[in-house]
């Protein structure tokens, strides 16, 4: 028997053949993506619900899991397609820019790096190996730490640089809640790393912070100044 809603939800499918989520307002694009998990009945109501619990479409997709479970009309099979798109979107865009992309410019590294933090909450932590003509020849995430801080692993590190043959590294991890300025302990740690990478020839490239909504190169902002000099190790 046909749902009264069916009609509806044909209209919507309409829409996005035709013109994707451009047309979509923010509830619009969640009640679509429900179908996917509740496939009879309405799901306004519930798309209504999650952008006033909060506050935004970005808000929902970041959301974790339970979080999206207590919200009325969301179940399991929803709320995680829902925590899963984040994740999706990091890994397209990684897969996008894949081996053989080349970072040979501050614009070019941020557009590299930045889909890296995309919703992410913890702070993490990326090395991208280079060639000597500075195309990418593999990105890894070393560490997820909590909130705030986030320990470096310099064997997984360095086992990394040296099993890809990579001549330059590129650091990258975010401050999720906090400016994209550098601390003094990633000025430290930057410093360490430098030194033991220019002990087997490699050289430490740049290393960004990521905000939400800011990201700042260490390189270009002039941290870069003693750590490139070899006597950086023991001032």
């Amino acid at each position: 028997m046909a749902s009264p809603h069916d009609g509806h939800r044909q209209r919507m499918r309409n829409r996005f053949s035709a013109g994707g989520f451009e047309s979509f307002s923010p509830h619009e694009v969640l009640e679509y993506l429900l179908y996917f998990t509740i496939p009879y009945g309405d799901t306004n109501e519930t798309a209504h619900r999650l952008i006033a619990h909060f506050g935004s479409l970005s808000g929902v997709l970041e959301a974790g899991f339970e979080e999206l479970c207590a919200v009325q009309g969301v179940g399991p099979k929803s709320a995680r397609l829902l925590s899963c798109i984040p994740e999706l979107t990091r890994a397209y865009c990684a897969d996008l820019q894949s081996k053989g992309t080349v970072l040979d410019t501050p614009q070019r590294m941020r557009e590299y790096l930045a889909p890296l933090f995309l919703g992410v909450k913890e702070e993490q932590f990326y090395a991208v190996c280079l060639d000597g003509k500075r195309r990418v020849l593999h990105c890894s995430r070393l560490n997820e730490g909590t909130i705030d801080r986030v320990h470096v692993d310099m064997r997984a590190m360095m086992e990394l640089v040296l099993r890809v043959g990579a001549t330059g590294l590129i650091l990258a991890h975010n401050h999720p809640v906090q400016f994209a300025v550098p601390s003094n302990d990633d000025v430290v740690v930057t410093r360490y790393i430098a030194s033991v990478l220019r002990s087997v020839s490699v050289k430490l490239v740049d290393h960004w912070i990521f905000s939400r909504d800011d990201c700042i190169s260490m390189r270009k902002s002039g941290y870069f100044a003693q750590i490139d000099s070899p006597r950086a190790e023991t001032d």
